[in-house]
């Protein structure tokens, strides 16, 4: 039985947040370990950043309510962080 570290380590990573701090964290983590990007700026949604999908909100609700344990989100964004927390709190109620 994995432990939750393993379980974390085994996890595919959203960034939140596709700026130069998602870049950053992208580079970090390997293109093998993140599976998307997820941003507030609507222009971004589905295209690619250094090969990685942005997706919308509605496909980041999608995909973690459809798949807990199978993503981790990282968000990338210093400044934004009333911006993450608003969008992760309305997901969860």
């Amino acid at each position: 039985m994995k432990n939750a570290t393993e379980k974390s380590i085994s996890k595919k990573i959203i960034l939140f947040g596709a700026g130069l701090n998602g870049k950053k964290a992208l580079e970090k983590y390997g293109k093998e370990k993140v599976a998307y990007f997820y941003d507030n700026n609507i222009n971004l949604i589905n295209t690619y950043i250094d090969g990685v999908l942005v997706i919308s909100y509605r496909k980041l609700v999608s995909l973690l309510k459809t798949y807990p344990d199978k993503y981790s989100v990282i968000v990338t964004p210093v400044n934004n962080w009333t911006i993450c927390r608003h969008n992760l709190y309305k997901s969860c109620y």
